[in-house]
């Protein structure tokens, strides 16, 4: 577990804070566990394995969502190059 979340409830479990600054102090747990999300994520089809922007998949879904598969197709087999070839990227894009 988190050190500074560990502390955080051994305090309120001491009696070591006031309820505002519990409120406090749990508003800014959220906010800076907001900043932690990941900015890439791996994805892989069969062989072919490739670490891209979260933004970029997001993009890729909505352009096959919205039956644009052939940009979904280019922006994948771009911001995976040179590791993903044309077949990869259409079998991944396919898949969604």
């Amino acid at each position: 577990m988190n050190p500074e979340i560990t502390n955080f409830l051994r305090a309120i479990l001491t009696g070591d804070m006031t309820l505002k600054s519990i409120r406090e102090k749990a508003f800014d747990l959220i906010e800076s566990s907001l900043t932690s999300i990941p900015k890439t994520i791996a994805i892989s089809k069969g062989e072919a394995r490739a670490i891209i922007p979260v933004a970029t998949l997001d993009e890729i879904c909505r352009l096959a969502r919205e039956g644009k598969k052939i940009a979904a197709i280019k922006l994948l087999r771009d911001s995976t190059s040179p590791a993903w070839g044309l077949k990869d990227s259409k079998d991944f894009v396919d898949a969604l």
